[in-house]
């Protein structure tokens, strides 16, 4: 996601996120200090408007982190890499995670398994971009796909060494 920790940090700076937090952080400073030495109407409502505030932004942010969660486990899932011979399905033995799970990834694998490696495999069920990218994308997104078919024919197939 970030290449190192200085992209990360310039990147929340850019984004007033952190300026945000700290001027909570400014606001409920005052709003304590305020409170505890006068007791004016104007202190404390702006000490219940901060303790407000805490409390809801505090159970947003943890509902944040478990979305966040959720999404991390979903990237860790393994899909496997099947074919579909003319209506029979083989295993290819392959996996990839979820968060890998792309064209190229699996266009390398493919050239991976290929008998002869001088000669490009040619799979009908690839060529059409919409099509393929449509399905790699569902996978990416989807909780419960968890293999990817690639149909083909006999003679398709003949082109891989399984």
């Amino acid at each position: 996601m970030f290449k190192n920790t200085k992209e990360l940090v310039s990147k929340v700076i850019r984004s007033k996120t952190l300026l945000v937090y700290i001027g909570v952080i400014v606001i409920g400073f005052i709003a304590n200090n305020f409170s505890v030495d006068t007791q004016d109407k104007w202190s404390q409502s702006l000490w219940n408007f901060y303790s407000a505030f805490d409390v809801s932004s505090a159970v947003a942010l943890s509902i944040l982190a478990l979305l966040g969660y959720i999404e991390y486990i979903k990237s860790e899932d393994v899909i496997k890499i099947l074919f579909d011979v003319d209506g029979e399905l083989k295993d290819t033995k392959l996996s990839v995670l979820r968060k890998n799970f792309s064209r190229a990834e699996l266009f390398g694998l493919l050239g991976m398994i290929q008998k002869d490696p001088k000669k490009r495999y040619h799979v009908n069920s690839l060529q059409e971009p919409a099509k393929l990218l449509k399905e790699i994308q569902e996978v990416q997104k989807s909780w419960r796909k968890k293999e990817f078919v690639i149909k083909m024919t006999k003679k398709e197939f003949e082109d891989f060494s399984i």
